[in-house]
């Protein structure tokens, strides 16, 4: 995954952190490249150990649309119905995978490469090797 907005979303977290969040939580390999910045570089920052502000209930609530989703999903996880946004939680998970949880098929430096590079053939590269190893 890479880029990714981080503000003016409509569900229970960022897009990018949600489907990162779903893919380390059930093991499957996730592959960051974050050369390109927005939300996927600030998953790589909480998966080094950081504390992104994005990643914060209190910077998204600013927002007052998502502050209401997150109203609705305090009572829904009261009921029962869902479980509740809990970023503080999410960014501890995160904290405690760390690069390792990626389970991609890469070396630490081919991912950190991945992690800051722009450049789109060394990428692909990187990604079909990664998809590569998985498979055998």
């Amino acid at each position: 995954m890479f880029g990714g907005q981080i503000t003016g979303f409509k569900g229970k977290y960022p897009g990018l952190l949600e489907e990162a969040l779903l893919a380390l939580h059930s093991g499957q390999p996730l592959y960051l490249i974050g050369g390109f910045g927005g939300c996927t570089r600030l998953i790589i920052e909480a998966l080094k150990g950081g504390t992104p502000d994005a990643f914060k209930e209190a910077f998204q609530v600013k927002d007052p649309v998502y502050k209401a989703i997150v109203e609705r999903y305090s009572v829904d996880a009261a009921e029962k119905k869902t479980t509740a946004i809990d970023y503080a939680g999410e960014l501890q998970f995160l904290k405690s995978k760390g690069l390792a949880g990626l389970n991609n098929g890469l070396s630490a430096d081919e991912n950190e490469f991945l992690f800051t590079s722009e450049n789109l053939p060394g990428i692909v590269f990187l990604l079909l090797k990664g998809l590569t190893q998985r498979l055998t």
